[in-house]
């Protein structure tokens, strides 16, 4: 008898990839990424990369998560499955606080979009570049 096939749920993908970074388990979250999967920050400001492509390049950024954030959580998770079985879309926000001791909190909407494989071929997500700035921001000498 054979077991019976889980479907692919890309809510669930989505929602996987969100836990891991929140986690800090970057190399588990790079390699949710297909090899030539996109990271797409379009809000990303200072003059930075806004679309990463490959692993390295999403190693790169992703390790840098653990050096500005103390705490990192995703929370008031809304998930959107579309008619594209492979693409959701979700609303969520960071809770968190820098290495600094400055509080973070953003609001965030983004896409995935994973093969049929289950890779991640697109997470493009939209946030306030401003709330982000502000709790990086170096303090006043």
């Amino acid at each position: 008898m054979q077991a019976a096939m889980t479907a692919f749920s890309a809510t669930s993908s989505a929602a996987e990839l969100l836990d891991l970074v929140e986690a800090f388990d970057i190399e588990a979250a790079v390699q949710r990424f297909a090899p030539a999967g996109v990271l797409d920050l379009p809000n990303r400001g200072g003059g930075l990369p806004t679309e990463l492509v490959g692993h390295a390049e999403i190693r790169r950024f992703m390790r840098a998560l653990p050096k500005l954030f103390a705490r990192l959580t995703f929370v008031d998770r809304h998930y959107h499955q579309t008619t594209t079985p492979t693409r959701a879309i979700v609303e969520y926000r960071g809770d968190g606080s820098t290495i600094a001791g400055r509080p973070y909190c953003n609001r965030y909407i983004a896409v995935f979009e994973f093969d049929e494989s289950g890779a991640l071929v697109l997470w493009r997500e939209y946030f306030d570049p401003l709330v982000i700035q502000e709790a990086l921001a170096p303090d006043p000498a």
